[in-house]
């Protein structure tokens, strides 16, 4: 684990994994303003009585879909970050530029296919737990069934993205410390 997080490469190999970790920090505060734009359109609620006082310190007469997007950036660009520095960590540079950009498009797929789960189950699930109904309703939330739908496709995207993230991590490591097949073996 260490060799993740504490880096043992020539400075290219570092300033290579920096511009691709800067990338995928990019990308995740590109998917957070969407997201959070969607699930907007589906549970105003969701933003105005819970996410709005959560960011409430930023808001200074910032409009309602712009702050939207403020969350979006805040909630997203920090997994971004982490996420593309283990994998570019494991891939190394000479692999970065083929294997980086599957691994996004791997975990965003994933976040939203989980988050569609989410959409789909979290009314029947979330508003059947007492305390989550009575929090929801002590809130002033008055459509329960669209403010689960975007709890849980919120719960879904994180749910997707952290899995891909740490089964790629499993692979490629796997991968590399796999021996090396001589074509002779495969007869």
């Amino acid at each position: 684990m260490r060799r993740l997080l504490v880096p043992t490469l020539p400075r290219d190999g570092l300033a290579t994994i920096a511009r691709w970790s800067l990338s995928g920090t990019l990308l995740a505060a590109t998917f957070g303003i969407l997201h959070d734009q969607i699930t907007y359109s589906i549970s105003p609620e969701y933003f105005t009585r819970m996410k709005f006082a959560q960011f409430g310190s930023l808001q200074s007469q910032i409009p309602p879909r712009a702050f939207v997007a403020l969350i979006g950036i805040l909630a997203t660009w920090w997994f971004g970050l982490i996420a593309t520095w283990i994998l570019a960590r494991i891939a190394s540079p000479p692999n970065l530029r083929h294997l980086i950009p599957k691994a996004w498009l791997t975990i965003a797929l994933s976040s939203i296919t989980l988050a569609s789960l989410g959409f789909i189950i979290a009314p029947s699930t979330l508003t059947t737990i007492p305390d989550w109904k009575d929090s929801a309703l002590s809130l002033g939330v008055t459509n329960l069934k669209s403010f689960a739908q975007v709890a849980g496709i919120h719960i879904g995207s994180y749910t997707g993205a952290t899995l891909a993230t740490f089964f790629l991590s499993i692979r490629w490591t796997i991968s590399q410390h796999r021996p090396a097949c001589s074509p002779s073996n495969h007869s």
